[in-house]
């Protein structure tokens, strides 16, 4: 301290210069603190089912990623609340929000679900219990390629396949889950949204490639948006079905773009009365 007065007192544009390089020195820091990391925002959305409910017990969640050696590179995601969610909530453009934080940059090899024991299915009247699988009572893992870098928003979406991840056991007639997932990533997948008139049945809208569903979404009754997410880019054929008179019809030719929702408008159902 001493010696930094001395040289304030006798050179005072050295000292000057100096204060100055360690202001720039700890701005640069700081900038590369804030360029290692990237915003991260993690939700859930779920692919229609013909069930009235699927009520999933999310305990917790967790990325895999090559930046972080602690707990083999495994991160949980802390602001996600656990608890028993119908996942057939989260269709039509709506989402669980599961993680909003600052993620270190590196690349996500695998997303782990932890799921507890209180799984339902409603049918009807009529609630059975969902079994988990044997092989997935320390989560459900399945392997991703997602890189994060650049600072900025990333978004990342993961897709709960409702109708194929329940089974019925021939023997016993049990209701198992066995998740179905894959993740859903604005970097290489676009959307298409679009809202049904009237909103007064229940309607399924299928995205359809070389006459093969590819995509799916539901508009349950007094809700008229659907929403159809992780699209690779091309030409689409929307299909729209009424539940209750399975009259099926046509948007042709709907184009997606990578990182863009295709907004078709409103589309009118004709009725079969």
């Amino acid at each position: 301290m001493k010696r930094l007065s001395r040289i304030a007192q006798h050179y005072p544009f050295t000292f000057l210069a100096l204060i100055l390089i360690l202001i720039l020195q700890g701005c640069s820091s700081n900038t590369e603190n804030e360029i290692n990391q990237t915003r991260l925002i993690v939700t859930l959305v779920d692919s229609p089912a013909d069930y009235h409910e699927v009520n999933i017990d999310i305990q917790e969640i967790s990325l895999k990623t090559d930046g972080i050696n602690e707990n083999d590179g495994w991160i949980i995601l802390d602001k996600f609340n656990p608890g028993v969610y119908n996942i057939l909530d989260f269709t039509g453009g709506q989402e669980l929000p599961l993680a909003d934080m600052e993620f270190p940059n590196g690349s996500i090899s695998e997303i782990k679900l932890k799921l507890g024991k209180n799984n339902t299915l409603v049918i009807g009247d009529y609630t059975s219990t969902l079994l988990l699988a044997n092989n997935f009572g320390d989560g459900y893992k399945f392997a991703v390629n997602e890189i994060i870098s650049g600072g900025g928003t990333k978004f990342l979406r993961i897709d709960f396949d409702a109708a194929q991840s329940i089974i019925k056991l021939q023997s016993t007639g049990q209701m198992v889950l066995k998740p179905v997932l894959k993740l859903i990533s604005e970097s290489n997948t676009g959307s298409i949204s679009g809202i049904i008139h009237p909103a007064q049945k229940n309607v399924f809208v299928n995205a359809i490639v070389n006459n093969k569903i590819v995509g799916s979404s539901y508009a349950p009754e007094n809700s008229s948006k659907f929403f159809l997410p992780g699209l690779e880019p091309g030409i689409y054929d929307l299909s729209f079905e009424s539940g209750d008179d399975q009259n099926q019809q046509y948007i042709r030719n709907v184009s997606v773009t990578v990182g863009q929702v295709t907004d078709v408008g409103i589309y009118s159902i004709i009725s079969e009365d």
